[in-house]
């Protein structure tokens, strides 16, 4: 692990490590391709062959009869999710001051843990923040309103017992809380400390070694991707869009380059 401008560049746990491979390449790969970028990241052959027999055992990708990989279908849902963070903003619409998407899941069951582990994930990918136990709030300004941002927080695993609905007119103290939920001055500062680590990247990237520049491409554009991923798309009312603009412009660029150093690097590893 190393850092860039303040951001921790940490090679992800041998799953996770595949998943995103097989995400960012959208196509299926052989198991000596995907054991060979695990080299690269400091993962041994054996370590990165377990990782992929446990995510077949777990129905999270699938192998065919020619000996490739790919995402199973249940995935998908979150690929897609992740696969739109260039276009998250696209998503926004006008938004009416008091009002609110809300969230009731104050029912949902204590004993599944796994349930309870895609639930929370489903409304942190939307940017839905707590108000209250068990009443999760986040600005209604996402196009579709409530019957289209709740098939897609099902799509990816909102636990069924969980009730969607639009909230307006809060008491003013929770409309103030409600406004707070979210902390601008943190969230602009990472996205600062990314924008500032994309221009170093960019700039070292021409005079590394490939496979060297290959890899710092993917755990930098990984970690801006997580960021922006999870970015709330709240309205400019309460959070200005300078720098997420600017940050979305560069992690494209970025993006892009990564994409052509691996294609680089898995032509030169064949």
């Amino acid at each position: 692990m190393h850092s860039l401008r303040n951001i921790e560049l940490r090679v992800p746990r041998t799953p996770v490590l595949i998943l995103d491979l097989l995400m960012a390449r959208d196509a299926p790969l052989s198991a000596n391709a995907i054991c060979r970028v695990g080299e690269l990241m400091g993962i041994s052959q054996a370590t990165m062959r377990v990782g992929l027999t446990r995510l077949v055992t777990d129905g999270k990708i699938q192998r065919s009869q020619r000996g490739l990989y790919s995402l199973a279908r249940d995935v998908r849902a979150l690929h897609r999710t992740v696969d739109q963070w260039q276009n998250k903003h696209a998503l926004a619409v006008a938004w009416r001051e008091r009002d609110w998407i809300a969230v009731y899941d104050g029912n949902l069951s204590k004993s599944d843990r796994a349930v309870r582990r895609r639930h929370a994930l489903s409304l942190a990918l939307f940017g839905i923040k707590e108000l209250r136990p068990g009443l999760h709030v986040r600005p209604n300004n996402l196009k579709g309103g409530i019957a289209v941002q709740s098939r897609r927080l099902r799509e990816l695993g909102m636990a069924r017992s969980a009730i969607v609905f639009k909230a307006s007119a809060f008491e003013q103290q929770d409309q103030s809380q409600a406004m707070h939920l979210w902390d601008i001055e943190q969230l602009i500062r990472t996205d600062d400390a990314f924008i500032a680590a994309l221009e170093q990247s960019t700039a070292a990237l021409p005079h590394l070694p490939l496979g060297a520049a290959a890899k710092e491409s993917l755990l930098l554009g990984r970690a801006v991707i997580a960021h922006l991923v999870r970015d709330p798309v709240l309205p400019i009312e309460m959070m200005p869009r300078t720098s997420r603009d600017k940050l979305l412009l560069l992690a494209t660029q970025y993006q892009r380059e990564a994409r052509n150093l691996w294609s680089q690097w898995f032509e030169e590893a064949r």
